[in-house]
């Protein structure tokens, strides 16, 4: 929960369902959307050198903060970004990077 002036927000938070079966189709379609737009493997390039605010994540790919931070909620639900609780920092994930080309491998079963 967070408020703004006299408006109290409630975000629930992003989870990956970690239940579902491997070759699940939503979950490659999560990751491949992700990864399919070019603001997305910017922020992900950039995190791969350590934390970022919102704010300057927004500065560096000339986005406005409201659409950087849609796209780090998708990186966030693909299982690729966490956010830093307090300081409000992203960092990429170190202990759980889905790898497209494995995933589409095990679905289309080759």
């Amino acid at each position: 929960m967070s408020e703004y002036k006299r408006v109290k927000i409630f975000c629930p938070p992003i989870t990956l369902d970690r239940e579902r079966s491997p070759g699940d189709p939503a979950e490659l379609v999560r990751i491949y959307k992700a990864l399919g737009d070019e603001s997305r493997l910017k922020l992900l390039k950039r995190l791969q050198e350590g934390p970022i605010s919102l704010t300057d994540a927004a500065k560096e790919v000339g986005l406005a903060k409201s659409t950087t931070h849609h796209h780090l909620a998708i990186l966030r639900q693909a299982g690729f970004v966490l956010i830093q609780e307090g300081d409000d920092t992203y960092t990429l994930r170190p202990d759980m990077r889905p790898e497209p080309g494995a995933l589409l491998k095990q679905y289309l079963g080759t």
